[in-house]
């Protein structure tokens, strides 16, 4: 533990961002104990270890309440409760404190209508509330059971280039949001985690995900589908996660060719550095939230 801790001072002494990862279902911010009980193992586990920022990844969150439709307005609690909860932590380790998002794209491809944004839409009036604090908004492929869609509601095949321009285009462009405009990200907040599904075929995985950011950042190599704005030269990054079905190993990869930013190894790198190392998981990961909580 003390190694871990004097590594981490090491990176944020070197300018950089060491953040804790936190898995966490904010549908249980719905009272302010449960709220103050997350400020306050969160605060506890940053000061111990020493990370200047925080990386919340999707662990479930809330179906909001019925004729909460206004994303700028939000009224369901846990939501309120949630944003406070963050510009609290975010308030008291300053302007240089990292907050980053990892989240399915579920959120933008689901929510253009109220029933949409009433189960699905919950991260959005949050993000939306923090885009000026937000470092990075990465949404991630999880798996391959990840649906996106073109802007006509079709489903858009996983096996090709136009999976990606479709994933990124609601949050690099904008999109409507039960009936109202949600302003785009900058897409220099805007990362894409990238976990193959089928490790039989990556190459072809690695063509189209190539294919797909240079249709995203340049305008060429597109397919059927193009981004409603851009072109986008300088999205924030790209994370390549590959995890075993039977370990917790995680390995960094880097983009072989292309006019793409770099692939990044998510233990070393200047974006996020989360709690992990080269071989398994430690740390803010293996004590997550829940399992504090139980």
């Amino acid at each position: 533990e003390d190694e871990f801790i004097g590594a981490v001072k090491d990176k944020v002494s070197k300018g950089k961002l060491v953040q804790l990862g936190v898995f966490w279902d904010f549908g249980q911010h719905a009272n302010d104990t449960e709220q103050a009980k997350f400020i306050e193992t969160v605060t506890s586990i940053i000061d111990k270890y020493g990370f200047n920022g925080i990386d919340l990844n999707e662990f479930g969150f809330p179906t909001l309440d019925d004729g909460d439709d206004d994303f700028e307005q939000p009224q369901t609690t846990a939501v309120v409760n949630y944003i406070q909860t963050l510009r609290t932590i975010k308030a008291k380790y300053g302007d240089d404190f990292g907050l980053s998002f990892t989240i399915r794209s579920t959120s933008f491809q689901l929510s253009s209508d109220t029933y949409g944004y009433h189960f699905n839409g919950a991260y959005l009036p949050v993000i939306h509330a923090l885009r000026d604090e937000l470092s990075t908004l990465c949404l991630h492929h999880f798996d391959g059971t990840d649906d996106v869609l073109d802007w006509n509601g079709a489903k858009v095949s996983q096996d090709s280039s136009d999976y990606w321009v479709a994933m990124v285009d609601r949050p690099l462009s904008g999109f409507i949001v039960a009936g109202k405009s949600l302003p785009p990200f900058p897409a220099s907040k805007v990362a894409v985690g990238v976990a193959p599904w089928n490790p039989s075929s990556q190459d072809s995985f690695r063509v189209n995900l190539e294919n797909g950011l240079k249709c995203v950042m340049t305008g060429q190599a597109c397919a059927a589908i193009r981004t409603q704005k851009g072109p986008f030269p300088a999205p924030r990054n790209i994370l390549w996660l590959q995890e075993s079905l039977y370990t917790t190993k995680i390995y960094g990869q880097r983009a072989r060719t292309g006019p793409l930013p770099v692939v990044i190894d998510f233990a070393f790198t200047d974006m996020i550095y989360s709690v992990f190392d080269r071989s398994h998981m430690i740390a803010g990961y293996v004590s997550s939230l829940p399992r504090i909580f139980a």
